[in-house]
């Protein structure tokens, strides 16, 4: 990851935190659970490769977005769009989507380093100078 990303991870984070802080006020919290805000939220969330987001490596900012997410969404006045069910139903999509793919990478991971264990050994026995 270049300096550049981290950077702006941090910021986002930072910027994160500054608006959970302001969203304790009323006019604000309803602002915050308008659909704009609640989509660009779960992307933060989500890591989807459909989104207009840059992949966020960083968790910090993922789990701020879920935490505003979180205080402002219960409070919020339901007039004519309750983002409520779509936030729950988008959370337990990426969630279902993680679960598959973390032991993917975990066994990719794994697999690449038995090869490269199993590579070293092979370089080892084929070695011209190895004494019997």
């Amino acid at each position: 990851m270049s300096g550049a990303q981290k950077a702006a991870e941090r910021a986002l984070g930072d910027f994160l935190v500054f608006v959970r802080r302001i969203a304790s006020c009323n006019a604000i919290s309803s602002l915050l659970s308008s659909r704009q805000w609640t989509e660009t939220l779960l992307a933060v969330c989500a890591q989807c490769p459909d989104t207009s987001l840059p992949k966020i490596s960083c968790l910090r900012p993922r789990l701020l977005a879920l935490h505003l997410l979180g205080s402002v969404l219960p409070g919020m006045n339901i007039t004519d769009y309750d983002p409520r069910e779509q936030v729950v139903k988008e959370l337990m999509r990426h969630l279902s989507a993680s679960m598959w793919s973390l032991p993917m990478t975990v066994s990719e991971l794994e697999a690449k380093q038995k090869s490269d264990m199993l590579q070293k050994k092979l370089i080892k026995l084929n070695s011209p100078g190895r004494k019997l």
